[in-house]
């Protein structure tokens, strides 16, 4: 790496964050290093091209999920210590925040452990981080990732973990790191907040307000004013979730200040009502599950009623939309997963890999499921913004019937609403809670229209009382409120299941009766 004198970079460096506010791009730099004791509460400097440092193709393999959806490039710094292919890098006394290793100099940075006392710094997974601060000698670092494609979406989120493994006396709010996109702040936290992050942790910000299809700059930046302070950083991604299933509510939630909490125990259009429904057991032909969008787990129920699931299992990442349906038409309900526009379905509800994959829609679309032409398999489709494309096989290829029902930001739901034999589509408006039916996959007006829950609640749809009709169900913080007619009313079955964040699904997955 280049090499300039101490003064000369410390002003650079100082200008470059000054620039940096104002959204300026950030050139390489680096800095002659500061001689160090070994053994001391200090990072040490690493020499460029000694020891190994991993490739770019193993990286993240620890991270879980995340990684597959991951949007910013080398995500835990494996290969970019001596490389700017993928960060720029700058730093007052180490010429980079990069660590290749917590091995003593000439191949890594050290632990910063004083003898005696337990590591204050190192990796969260592989063999290298970004370690800011870390001397008594006043220390700025950057690090900072140039061109970076935001998806357009409406949920991304940006991710890392962070850990204060040092704050020494006297270090206070002038000791900092934060996190910038194109020189607007969007996470700061300083050595009083050490009790915080006194291990590794998940650090989670809503960035959807960058996403616009366009390039952006993500910078890591520091600055510690004369005390020990150590600030770790690994593992940074930007993730995009699918818009419909991950949040399909913008803004709104169903158990908030404005809501009295005696009316939020009842789900419908009947304010003067005192109790939600009977706590029906019947069983169904349909039961629920729920899908956990943050690590991919599914917890199925053969009852409509609360207690431990009969099946839990993985299937899908991070971030993936459900998708259940009775793929074989063997009678038994199976799982799915819709991933940036591919449908990923498995004839039965276990473990391994896809029966059926293929690609129909675009990312961000909605994913849903019925019989549409009557016989007897469930097939897919796709609901975007106002409008559903069908098909009627499972497999890639033009949709069968495409027409317009609802509003941009409306959820689509599906059923068999009258007992055809043939499901059609609705839509389910989360602002208000209003939910549109239609008995014919046609553009026209809602055949039933009804209120039934509250605005942050999410639709489900199933033959609750095996009388052959789809009805409808909203899912709120970890409880189903099902209907068995579409109909205002209060719920004929309330139970728990989940918890708070998780999505609905259902269907009949022990297929009897």
């Amino acid at each position: 790496m280049l090499i300039q004198n101490r003064m000369s970079t410390f002003n650079w460096i100082r200008s470059f964050l000054i620039l940096l506010l104002i959204g300026l791009f950030l050139p390489i730099g680096s800095a002659s290093a500061q001689d160090e004791t070994p053994g001391s509460l200090e990072k040490q400097q690493a020499v460029v091209g000694a020891g190994t440092v991993k490739s770019n193709s193993s990286e993240g393999a620890t991270i879980g999920p995340m990684a597959s959806t991951n949007l910013i490039q080398d995500p835990s710094f494996e290969a970019s210590f001596g490389s700017s292919a993928y960060w720029s890098q700058a730093s007052t006394n180490f010429g980079t925040p990069i660590c290749p290793s917590t091995a003593d100099p000439p191949t890594g940075c050290g632990d910063g452990a004083a003898p005696g006392n337990p590591p204050t710094a190192g990796p969260h997974s592989g063999s290298a981080w970004a370690w800011f601060g870390g001397t008594p000698d006043p220390e700025t670092g950057a690090v900072q990732q140039n061109s970076v494609a935001f998806p357009s979406s409406c949920n991304l989120t940006l991710q890392f973990y962070l850990w204060i493994g040092f704050a020494q006396s006297g270090s206070g709010t002038d000791d900092y790191f934060a996190v910038g996109i194109d020189g607007t702040i969007v996470f700061q936290t300083n050595a009083t907040q050490r009790s915080s992050y006194s291990s590794y942790k998940l650090v989670s910000i809503d960035v959807k307000a960058f996403a616009d299809g366009n390039p952006h700059t993500i910078s890591l930046y520091s600055s510690t004013s004369g005390q020990v302070v150590t600030f770790n950083v690994d593992d940074v991604s930007l993730i995009r979730s699918n818009c419909t299933c991950g949040a399909i509510v913008q803004g709104a939630s169903a158990m908030n200040s404005l809501h009295d909490p005696f009316n939020d125990q009842l789900v419908l259009a009947q304010p003067a009502a005192n109790t939600v429904g009977p706590f029906s057991a019947a069983n169904g032909s349909d039961t629920t599950g729920v899908f956990r969008p943050s690590n991919g787990a599914l917890y199925l129920k053969n009852s409509n009623t609360a207690g431990f699931a009969d099946i839990a299992i993985n299937y899908g990442l991070s971030g993936d939309c459900p998708i259940t349906g009775d793929w074989d038409g063997n009678g038994t309900d199976t799982i799915g997963i819709y991933r940036d526009g591919v449908f990923y379905l498995r004839n039965s509800n276990s473990l391994g890999f896809a029966d059926i994959a293929f690609a129909f829609g675009a990312a961000g679309d909605q994913p849903i499921a019925g019989d549409w032409n009557g016989d007897g398999t469930d097939t897919i489709g796709v609901y975007r913004n106002g409008r559903f494309l069908l098909r009627n096989s499972n497999s890639a290829g033009a949709a069968s019937a495409t027409f317009v029902l609802g509003n941009s930001g409306d959820v689509g739901i599906a059923g068999d609403w009258n007992n055809d034999g043939i499901d059609s589509t609705g839509v389910f408006r989360p602002s208000n809670g209003a939910l549109y039916l239609k008995n014919s996959n046609s553009t026209g007006f809602a055949d039933v229209q009804i209120n039934y829950g509250l605005p942050g609640d999410r639709p489900v749809t199933g033959d609750w009382n095996n009388d052959g009709v789809d009805t409808i169900g909203i899912y709120r913080a970890g409880k189903f409120y099902l209907r068995n007619s579409n109909t205002i009313g209060i719920a004929d079955l309330v139970f728990a299941l989940g918890i708070n964040g998780d999505l609905p699904i259902a269907g009949n997955w022990d297929g009897l009766p």
